[in-house]
């Protein structure tokens, strides 16, 4: 069983510090846009193009990658969305020459990026039992907005020092560094160490049977005919779009609109990204809670504590559009920013 902690907490470190990495990528576009703006010559109509490149890709990606992840081992996909991911950083700064180049490498980049999140589910489900899932979710995925919130810090830091090109050669080397390593930190299952796990609430043996004697194509279409699915797909659809405009956006906003420095805008980013970790910790706390006071038979047992945070995210929101401006001080803003939940 020490064995089976060691390797457990290996592949849940490795996981963390690979899903900062991708989400250094992801970010390193968005926390880089004054400096393209103001270094490269790029328009906001060139940024938008770039950015929603990568936002189409990424989506189509995810979906895509997710059905691939029931195929191929989840350590392997991991790894090398991570090298890959790293080269395309490293080749971005090359092509901002040409828009359609940049547009076309970060749509590359964003089809990359969805070989990350499949695998860290998939993972996570064999390695930890479903009462416990809340929590693990929540700090595996608080390493994103770790990555998200020191994104535009580095790069302020290191284009007022070096270059703007410099933060994608730095966080670019890294994770392909990283995607070499956690090949030999990660295994795929339990099992391989010779561990078999049962988790109470789990499926049971006879459920097991029948899912896989029932052919792909006909689980493939009960799943799209799942009423909830959709309509968890849909409110995640709407706030998805409300983070990413939030996160991608408000390093410019502030600077353009709220009249502030790179340096304090980058803070205020930081700030809204570190309260997100908060507030996924509480959440998977609460979720938690919520998950072992009802039973499994109940459906989507964690729906009460989604409703409540998309509210309070509906309210946040209204405040940081209404009370951030040229007139607000950067302790407002920062504070504004801060208690926005992503």
């Amino acid at each position: 069983m020490d064995r089976f902690l060691r390797w457990r907490w290996s592949l849940y470190i490795s996981l963390f510090l690979g899903w900062c990495c991708y989400y250094l990528c992801r970010k390193s576009f968005p926390s880089s846009t004054p400096n393209l703006i103001a270094e490269a010559g790029l328009t906001k109509d060139d940024l938008g193009v770039i950015s929603s490149s990568f936002a189409v890709s990424y989506g189509f990606s995810k979906f895509f990658n997710a059905l691939l992840s029931d195929h191929v081992s989840p350590r392997k996909m991991f790894s090398v969305g991570l090298v890959l991911s790293g080269i395309g950083c490293l080749l971005f700064p090359g092509s901002v020459s040409s828009i359609p180049i940049s547009a076309a490498l970060w749509f590359a980049e964003g089809m990359i990026q969805g070989l990350g999140w499949a695998p860290c589910a998939k993972l996570l489900k064999v390695w930890y039992p479903p009462s416990q899932m809340g929590m693990w979710w929540s700090i595996l995925s608080s390493a994103g907005n770790v990555a998200a919130g020191t994104s535009p810090l580095l790069f302020t830091y290191l284009s007022s020092v070096f270059s703007w090109r410099v933060g994608f050669y730095i966080i670019g080397t890294i994770t392909v560094t990283l995607g070499l390593v956690v090949v030999l930190t990660i295994k795929d299952s339990p099992s391989e160490l010779g561990v078999e796990l049962t988790f109470e609430n789990s499926e049971s043996e006879d459920s097991n049977k029948h899912k896989h004697e029932t052919s792909p194509m006909l689980r493939w279409y009960s799943v799209m005919l799942y009423k909830d699915l959709w309509v968890v797909s849909v409110g995640y659809a709407v706030l998805s779009a409300v983070k990413t405009s939030v996160a991608d956006w408000s390093l410019l906003y502030f600077m353009q609109v709220a009249g502030k420095p790179q340096a304090v805008a980058a803070a205020c980013i930081g700030t809204m990204q570190f309260g997100a970790i908060v507030g996924l910790l509480c959440t998977g706390y609460v979720s938690d809670r919520v998950m072992t006071q009802r039973t499994m038979a109940t459906k989507c047992p964690r729906a009460p504590v989604l409703l409540a945070i998309s509210l309070l995210m509906t309210l946040c929101l209204g405040l940081f559009a209404t009370t951030v401006d040229q007139h607000s001080s950067e302790w407002e803003d920062s504070r504004q920013a801060g208690h926005l939940p992503t």
